[in-house]
């Protein structure tokens, strides 16, 4: 939940933004405000991207590894269905890592720049 701080004045280095009421200036702290950065910094980057992302992937490859695995050895499938089966698992992991690693780097880096 995104919270807000009412600025008694123009950010300083924010461009040339001219009002005649400073008073209704809005800062956009995100979900943490400049006290607590540095315990939301350690949360926020080792936490949550370490049990959000890499942990949760590494959880996707031993399982998909050890169902591909079974696959191969299955005796009941011909070929094409194993090639099929093990595309459809590349795709799921490659997905995931395409949607969530960008979206944790992004985070961790905009944590960094506050």
């Amino acid at each position: 939940m995104l919270s807000f701080s009412h600025l008694k004045r123009p950010q300083q280095g924010m461009g040339t933004c001219r009002v005649a009421r400073p008073e209704t200036y809005i800062k956009c702290l995100g979900t943490v405000d400049s006290h607590r950065l540095a315990a939301y910094r350690a949360y926020s980057s080792l936490v949550l991207a370490g049990l959000g992302c890499v942990l949760l992937l590494l959880l996707m490859l031993v399982a998909y590894g050890a169902l591909g695995l079974a696959m191969l050895c299955s005796t009941g499938m011909t070929m094409a269905k194993k090639l099929h089966v093990a595309a459809l698992m590349a795709s799921g992991v490659a997905l995931y890592a395409s949607s969530y690693v960008p979206y944790h780097i992004m985070r961790v880096l905009n944590m960094e720049a506050r």
